[in-house]
């Protein structure tokens, strides 16, 4: 699957002295104006609110147009001939520093809920073991391409 754009939406939902929550979405395959908090004519009330809450990305741009790779890029804050994963299928270092484990050094706890999109069959990686303390979803990316899935993961 090609992510045509990705939408990172951060919340910041705690506004007392303590730190914020944060939510990244990422989406595969969405045009710049299919939420309504960036124009769209399609209603996305929920989506809407939380961009009303957080911040929203109006100047920034996806460094790589391939799930797996856009997922890396995302996580490690490095272009993908920096970070290695230029490809669907590529290994990635999960040695890198990446923002899941950054935010678990400080206190928080993380999780991973949807298409982790960053392995295949023979190159997988658990979420649990790089960072994220919860995950539910799917661990291959080709696995996302079932409409009634039998592959959902809770937790490796």
């Amino acid at each position: 699957m090609l992510s045509a754009v990705i939408l990172l939406t951060t919340l910041f939902l705690n506004t007392s002295a303590e730190r914020p929550n944060v939510v990244v979405i990422m989406t595969d395959d969405m045009g710049y104006s299919d939420l309504g908090c960036y124009g769209s004519e399609i209603e996305t009330p929920h989506l809407d609110k939380l961009a009303k809450g957080g911040m929203v990305y109006e100047k920034s741009f996806c460094s790589n147009s391939i799930c797996g790779p856009s997922r890396a890029v995302i996580m490690s804050g490095k272009h993908s001939h920096k970070n290695g994963f230029m490809n669907n299928g590529n290994s990635f270092d999960w040695n890198q520093q990446i923002f899941p484990k950054l935010l678990q050094k400080v206190g928080y706890q993380t999780a991973c809920v949807g298409k982790w999109g960053v392995g295949t069959p023979g190159n997988f990686t658990n979420p649990n073991d790089v960072g994220f303390d919860h995950f539910f979803g799917y661990v291959n990316m080709w696995h996302a391409h079932n409409f009634y899935p039998e592959f959902l993961i809770r937790n490796g």
